[in-house]
């Protein structure tokens, strides 16, 4: 994730199906630190990432879209075993094509959260504006990204389950030993009983 978010210029993370992070994130920009820190923002934005997910999953393929806090972004889906795990995201961008637009956009959208407007705007201008096709490939590596993650959790998922079905096993055959020494124990008892008495 890291490695992908540098190469690419971006910011990414992983998070479950509720939006919430199950990595740390990777080359965010201070403006969404700034919205996140609030709580309003920090729960419009866990929503946001969940519905992103929830359509990219719908859609089975990455999905872009303007983030509640006003940038661009992109959700590709985590399916493992035919479940939908989560989602990896990538995004806090502003295109060049539209930087002035989207720059006032997101002051727009942010200074009710309670932030100090001036300095707010001063960061979001700091945003390094991304091309729109350059951002499209940011998206195409997503899907790589996550088709990785999803190999990799097959195959811990795999390594999971054998590991369950053997430690079911072990048990299994303790028990079968265990009734069998007590057979063999309620065999012996008769016996010894009967010889005492004689």
């Amino acid at each position: 994730q890291d490695s992908f978010a540098q190469a690419m210029g971006v910011a990414a993370v992983t998070v479950d199906r509720t939006g919430n992070p199950i990595t740390k994130t990777s080359n965010f920009c201070t403006v969404c630190e700034m919205i996140r820190s609030t709580e309003t923002g920090l729960a419009r934005c866990q929503q946001c990432d969940a519905e992103g997910g929830r359509i990219a999953h719908k859609q089975e393929k990455p999905y872009a879209y303007k983030c509640a806090g006003g940038l661009l972004d992109a959700a590709a889906p985590i399916i493992i075993d035919g479940q939908y795990a989560g989602c990896i995201l990538c995004g806090q961008v502003i295109p060049v094509e539209e930087q002035e637009e989207f720059i006032q956009d997101v002051v727009a959208r942010n200074i009710p959260l309670g932030l100090p407007k001036e300095a707010f705007e001063e960061e979001v201008r700091k945003i390094k504006p991304l091309p729109r096709d350059r951002f499209q490939a940011a998206v195409e590596m997503l899907s790589l990204t996550a088709n990785n993650i999803i190999q990799n959790g097959a195959v811990n998922l795999s390594q999971a389950q054998l590991l369950t079905e053997a430690q079911e096993r072990a048990a299994l055959q303790a028990a079968l030993q265990e009734t069998q020494i007590k057979a063999l124990k309620a065999q012996i008892n008769p016996h010894f009983l009967f010889n005492s008495l004689t």
